[in-house]
């Protein structure tokens, strides 16, 4: 074989190898980048599904917030309700105790009034009896005067 053979046969050979071992470091380099991207892709799987979770924790949370803000919106509004009648209700207990010193006051005035008209009544009667009691005696002296 000649010598040009030979040495084209080893830089075909060398040619062959610095291939395969390119095409090898190639495929390596390719199949860790592949695993690399598929560890990646799981790993942005499991966020996003923990994310997911995340966001469904949250929506029931806002869930259960909105619920509970409703609840206390109707306790508010039922004790602004309970609220209103009480003072309502206590100014009608104001009135009606206002009305009952009014009354009060009245029956006191007219009770003062009557009690003077009574003793009016007792000092009158108590003249009348005396006036009486004089004409019975003027009355018994003009008969004996006439007897």
């Amino acid at each position: 074989m000649p010598s040009w053979c030979a040495t084209l046969s080893i830089s075909v050979a060398c040619a062959i190898c610095a291939t395969t071992t390119s095409l090898a470091a190639i495929h390596t380099v390719t199949t860790n980048t592949y695993k690399a991207r598929e560890m990646q892709l799981e790993t942005s799987a499991e966020a996003a599904k923990a994310s997911a979770s995340a966001l469904e924790a949250a929506r029931q949370s806002v869930e259960e917030l909105r619920r509970k803000n409703e609840q206390l919106i109707t306790e508010r509004n039922s004790v602004q309700v309970r609220k209103e009648a009480c003072e309502s209700g206590q100014q009608l207990l104001l009135r009606q105790l206002e009305s009952a010193h009014e009354i009060s006051d009245r029956l006191s005035r007219e009770h003062g009034q009557h009690m003077q008209q009574l003793q009016e009544c007792k000092q009158q009667c108590a003249n009348g009896s005396a006036e009486l009691q004089l004409q019975k005696i003027v009355g018994e002296s003009e008969e004996r005067k006439t007897l």
